[in-house]
Parts: structure tokens; C-alpha cells; sequence
């Protein structure tokens, strides 16, 4: 096309000129799918269609090496920009920590790195099933992963309280690290946590009170004092996570019954040998009352920059929990998105949120049967082919990757006995244990030997929490 840059100010185009500048005009029309009329919006029309789809590529590489191409008759840019970005469904996993590249429409292979700008992918941040967005920062001259959680609205995990793997209500007797509702946490003593109840309560269908139709809340009854602080608490995997951004924490709560009034904060956790933690207040005073009210804070997590991540790190959200009293507290949907604005809750699928708990716990039980349960729903089933004292056999994947290997153990679907596999046509439990990687499992039976014929049945489950 003939360059117009000299035609402005008075300059005249000739019959060529003119015919090339109409021919680029209906180019760009025609590519954006429409048919040439009359009107005068289809050149917006065209610069609007540009702006929503052209971003998305297809990818014709491997893992671990992403080779892109725009789609349709959309043109790329000519080079890359910084602050471009580009989505793509990846036709591999990236399947290792360590580099990652990308080479957009020829223009050059760049390495993808995290938010920070310098650390490689880990292990299963780009996966098939999702589409992948990257943002070129040309300072550092790499494309860099808005990440599965960070690309999303909401951060949090099971924000809605929709699933409970372990079991939908809990007593007195916690220890300090163990799971309640998926991804949240108790923390504290459990010794000195007082007395209360922790469990998983419906809404009534047709509430307004708290919007998009939630199923569940989240309820602690503290019924005796405690007499150290304790927290609810989540954890989102790697402290890279909104590192030197602004963040807004949102969600409901109702006090049905005495009194609250607590910090709620965030903190950076850089791991296992890594840099000492640090604790940001993003919501002081928290104080909620006897209707549900939508709570909200805005802050900018401190940077990074100059810190050592070690194994495991993350970002915390801590609900600190009153050190004296009693109270019965309700709380829905909470959230943690980019910006100085609480966006509308992110509802997900109940299988999309159950997918994503999946890559923390999994188990072998129905969805409704915490692990110990006795009941034959969900259980694995093994035919010794020949006789069997002690042997490693069957291996079987998860259904989803784990974040690393997992801590596991097995039960008797009979008794609910921990440590034990059962012998179904004898009737007896027996001494096993199980173990695997981050995609798949073997149970191990190590007990008398069991003639061929005979069913070994048992239950799962599968820890790679943070």
C-alpha cells in the first residue's frame, strides 16, 4: 500500500493512492466477515471485531516450545509490542520446570517466564484443556504467564464453599493445618481453639440477600472460648501471585450471634528456604453484623523484588479468629481479584471448582463420603491374578495432576480402618499402603498371602496441599 504520511496538510493523492487507500478500507471490512453496504459504521465495526478476536492464535508446537499463527484472514502485528497480548489453547501441557518459549506469527522465539519477569514455568502451568493468555513485557524482553489462578477473576478456590471432600462439618478437636470446606484452612491450636462446630449450611432457594444463587455458606459456631487467636485461612499456590499489584479481597458475612471484630490480612509465603514472610492488612477491624453485608478491601501487595523463593510458596488470605468469647459467624463467597474494584463473584461450574481442588486433594470416595466413611461408593477393586504376600500391583492416574507428590493413604471400605485393604471373599481387612507420583498411584499389600482369585477392595485418598 503507498504510504500517506506526505498526503496531509493540502497534499493531493492521485487516482493509485486513492484506489489503494479504498482497497485497504474494504480489505479490512471483508476480513472482519462483512458483506460491503452502504452504511458508515463497518470500517468501527471491522477496528472492533480486530480488537476482540485477533489475539487469539493456534499452536502448532510442542511442550515446553509454543509455535502460534493467527487465526482466519486477522493480521498480527508487525513486531512485537510491549504490553501485546496473546491467548492460545495449548496442544501441550508445558511437562517440566524450566524454559518455556513462544514464537508468535515468525517474529521470533521468546521465552515465557512468570509475573516476576525472570522465574521459569513450573511443572503444568500451561495446560491443554484452558486457554493460555500471555503479555509481552519488552523491558525484559519475554512474554509473561497470566497464570491459571491470575487469569481468572478470583484467585481463591472454592470461594463458594461448594466442596467439602473431608466432610461438610467438623468439631471440637482440629489441629493446626487441617482442612475444613476444600483449600481453607484451620489454623491454630486446636488445644486451646475452646469449643465450636464448623460445617457447611444451605441457603434457602429464593434468597436475595447474597447474590448469583449460592448453594452454601460457610459457618463457625463457637460455643466456649478459646483462648489463643486462630484463623481461617487459603492458600494460593506460588508468591508471585499479585506480587507489586493492587488486589481487592470482597465477600458476605452475618453474625447470627455475639462478637467479632478481627484484621483480616494477606501474606506472602516464600517457602522452604526462602526469603521471611510478610503480612499485609488488607481489611482491619472486620465486624460483621446481623444481616449479610458485603465486605470489601483494596491494598498493593509489596513486591518482590530482591526476595529468595524457596519450595512451595504462596500467598495466604487469613480470617484472624477473636481470642476470647463466643460468636456464631456465617460467611459466603469470597473472592480476591486484580484491581482497586471488587468485581461481581466469579461463578464457575461445580466440576471446573471441583477440578481445581483436585490438584491440592483427591480421593476415592463418592463426593459425599469423607475419607473413613464406610461405604462401598467409589471404591477400587483388585482380582489377584496369582498369589500374593507382599507386592506393589495396579498403577492408576488421577483424575487430576497433582501440585506435587502426594501424601496418601488407604482404607478398608468395610471397616473404614486406615492402613488396611480388604479381602472381600475372606472378609478380613488386611496391611497395606499406597504412594505414587503427581499423576498416578499404586496401592502395596504387604500382609498373608492371598490365593489368586480372591477381591482386594479399598479406598484412597491423595494430599499435595501447600
Amino acid at each position: 500500500m503507498v504510504k500517506f504520511d506526505t498526503k496531509v496538510n493540502g497534499n493531493t493523492v492521485d487516482a493509485t493512492e486513492y484506489n489503494n487507500l479504498i482497497l485497504g478500507l474494504k480489505n479490512a471490512i471483508t476480513s472482519s466477515g462483512q458483506n460491503i453496504d452502504s452504511s458508515n459504521t463497518q470500517t468501527a465495526k471491522a477496528m472492533a471485531a480486530y480488537s476482540a478476536v485477533s489475539a487469539f492464535y493456534t499452536d502448532s508446537g510442542s511442550a515446553n516450545a509454543y509455535i502460534l499463527t493467527s487465526i482466519d484472514n486477522f493480521e498480527a502485528p508487525e513486531t512485537y509490542i510491549d504490553g501485546m497480548e496473546v491467548r492460545f489453547r495449548a496442544g501441550n501441557n508445558n511437562n517440566m520446570p524450566g524454559p518455556s518459549t513462544i514464537n508468535v506469527d515468525g517474529k521470533g522465539i521468546k521465552n515465557i517466564k512468570l509475573q516476576d519477569g525472570t522465574s521459569d514455568l513450573n511443572d503444568g502451568d500451561i495446560v491443554d484443556d484452558k486457554d493460555t493468555i500471555l503479555r509481552f513485557d519488552s523491558a525484559n524482553d519475554v512474554f509473561l504467564l497470566r497464570q491459571d489462578i491470575t487469569a481468572r477473576r478470583n484467585a481463591i478456590i472454592n470461594g463458594n464453599f461448594d466442596i467439602w471432600q473431608r466432610g461438610a462439618s467438623f468439631n471440637t478437636g482440629l489441629g493446626g493445618g487441617d482442612y475444613l470446606a476444600d483449600r481453607w484452612r484451620f489454623g491454630g491450636s486446636g488445644a486451646t481453639a475452646g469449643n465450636y462446630t464448623i460445617s457447611r449450611q444451605s441457603f434457602a432457594a429464593g434468597q436475595t440477600e447474597v447474590p448469583n444463587n449460592p448453594s452454601y455458606y460457610l459457618n463457625w459456631n463457637q460455643t466456649s472460648a478459646p483462648s489463643t487467636p486462630h484463623n481461617l485461612s487459603h492458600r494460593i499456590e506460588d508468591v508471585n501471585t499479585y506480587s507489586g499489584e493492587t488486589v481487592t479481597l470482597s465477600f458476605y458475612a452475618r453474625l447470627n450471634s455475639g462478637s467479632f471484630s478481627e484484621d483480616i490480612v494477606l501474606t506472602q509465603n516464600f517457602g522452604s528456604g526462602g526469603s521471611g514472610s510478610v503480612t499485609t492488612t488488607i481489611i482491619p477491624g472486620f465486624s460483621p453484623t446481623g444481616s449479610w453485608t458485603k465486605f470489601t478491601g483494596t491494598i498493593t501487595l509489596p513486591s518482590i523484588s530482591g526476595k529468595t523463593i524457596g519450595t512451595g510458596s504462596y500467598l495466604e488470605v487469613y480470617i484472624n479468629i477473636p481470642s476470647s468469647g463466643t460468636w456464631n459467624l456465617d460467611i459466603a463467597q469470597i473472592q480476591i481479584n486484580e484491581g482497586s474494584v471488587a468485581t461481581d463473584f466469579e461463578n464457575r461450574t461445580f466440576a471446573e471448582e471441583l477440578a481445581l481442588c483436585q490438584r491440592y486433594y483427591e480421593k476415592s470416595y463418592d463426593i459425599d463420603f469423607a475419607p473413613g466413611t464406610v461405604t462401598n461408593a467409589g471404591r477400587i477393586l483388585y482380582l489377584v491374578p496369582t498369589g500374593i504376600s507382599a507386592a506393589v500391583f495396579e498403577t492408576h492416574p488421577f483424575l487430576v495432576v497433582k501440585r506435587n507428590t502426594p501424601s496418601m493413604s488407604v482404607y478398608s471400605p468395610i471397616t473404614g480402618a486406615i492402613g488396611k485393604l480388604r479381602n472381600a471373599q475372606d472378609a478380613v481387612d488386611r496391611n497395606g499402603s499406597i504412594g505414587g507420583n503427581k499423576s498416578s498411584y499404586s496401592p502395596t499389600y504387604t500382609d498373608v498371602t492371598i490365593p489368586a482369585g480372591r477381591q482386594l477392595i479399598y479406598h484412597w485418598t491423595a494430599d499435595a496441599e501447600l
